[in-house]
């Protein structure tokens, strides 16, 4: 099967500075200043992110609440356990159906698979959460001033 890259400078309308990016001009840098260039300085990045152990442990309540109502495996609760813990999360969504339709959803999910055993080989405990989602799911989970979830 023959198969062709589109480069990113061949797409109308992208920035300038976007292209930059990609070509690695140091100059920038400082308007993505917590993009990662390679693996290892991913795994770097995520083992230095500190969250509130608060905020960490409202997230896994909910997701625990959540995955107990939908009958998750204990793989999943256990994995829920291990976010409260400190573990990181490599996280993904795909609103369902939008361009390459199901055939993209698949490529993502193996994507963040591949990316968080490739994380876990660096030592970095990264678990992963895959969410097919609408924007009106975003508009109803939020975090209030006061960092309450709603």
């Amino acid at each position: 099967m023959d198969q062709e890259c589109l480069p990113f400078r061949d797409v109308p309308g992208t920035s300038r500075l976007f292209l930059d990016f990609l070509r690695g001009d140091p100059q920038a840098r400082p308007f993505y200043p917590t993009s990662t260039l390679s693996l290892d300085e991913l795994a770097a990045r995520a083992g230095s992110v500190s969250i509130p152990v608060d905020r960490r442990q409202r997230v896994t309540d909910v997701l625990l609440k959540q995955n107990l109502a939908w009958n998750a495996g204990p793989e999943v609760l256990s994995n829920i356990e291990k976010l409260r813990d400190g573990a990181c999360a490599v996280v993904s969504g795909q609103q369902i159906g939008l361009f390459l339709g199901p055939a993209y959803t698949l490529y993502k999910a193996i994507s963040i698979i591949r990316l968080s055993r490739e994380l876990t080989a660096r030592g970095v405990e990264a678990l992963l959460f895959l969410r097919g989602f609408d924007e009106q799911d975003l508009l109803s989970i939020w975090l209030d001033p006061a960092g309450t979830i709603r």
